[in-house]
Order: structure tokens, then C-alpha cells, then sequence
């Protein structure tokens, strides 16, 4: 039995702060898209890590093909984490085997 999925993601443009963190330090583990300029299509996810070509991204930055999701994964994924972790702790400080 074969199960299909559509996914739809909103990108945009990716601006420096997206993919570095100051100059030559590049945001690890970033998710991004590139645009075909000819085709106007998309491929991807690539993920930054630390054997990205910078000559190479960089290329693709000053031809604006980098694009970025507008929700932030990570940013996302932490809070649901924090805020289990918080309520697990409420939990444990209420059956005192925990204390703040």
C-alpha cells in the first residue's frame, strides 16, 4: 500500500543575517532553497554545514537564488520542547521530587 504526501512551504528571500552569523561564520545546519534564474523552479533543501563552499554560496547569494523558509524549524521545535520540559517540571515540583 503506497501513501503520498503533499507538502507546500512559503520561502523567501534569504538575507546575510539568514545564513551567517558575522563574517565568515556561516549559521550551521541552516535549510535553504536555490531558484533556478532561467527556470524560476526550485531545488533543495541543502543545509549549510562546515564544508559549504562560502565562493560558491556566496555566487548564489549575489544572484539573490537563495531562499530560506519563512518559519523558523528550529525556533519552532525549541519552544515545543521548553515549554514540555517546563510542564514536566511543574509536574515533578508538584509531587516534590523536584525543586526549583
Amino acid at each position: 500500500m503506497s501513501e503520498t504526501a503533499e507538502f507546500t512551504i512559503e520561502l523567501r528571500l534569504a538575507k546575510t543575517r539568514d545564513l551567517m552569523y558575522c563574517a565568515s561564520t556561516f549559521k550551521i545546519d541552516t535549510i535553504y532553497y536555490l531558484k533556478n534564474p532561467k527556470t524560476k523552479t526550485f531545488s533543495g533543501p541543502y543545509v549549510l554545514h562546515k564544508f559549504t563552499n562560502s565562493k560558491i554560496l556566496e555566487s548564489y547569494y549575489n544572484s539573490q537564488c537563495i531562499y530560506v523558509p519563512v518559519m523558523d524549524f528550529d525556533f519552532d521545535i525549541e519552544m515545543k520542547l521548553q515549554q514540555k520540559d517546563f510542564k514536566k517540571e511543574q509536574e515533578l515540583i508538584e509531587a516534590g521530587k523536584f525543586s526549583a
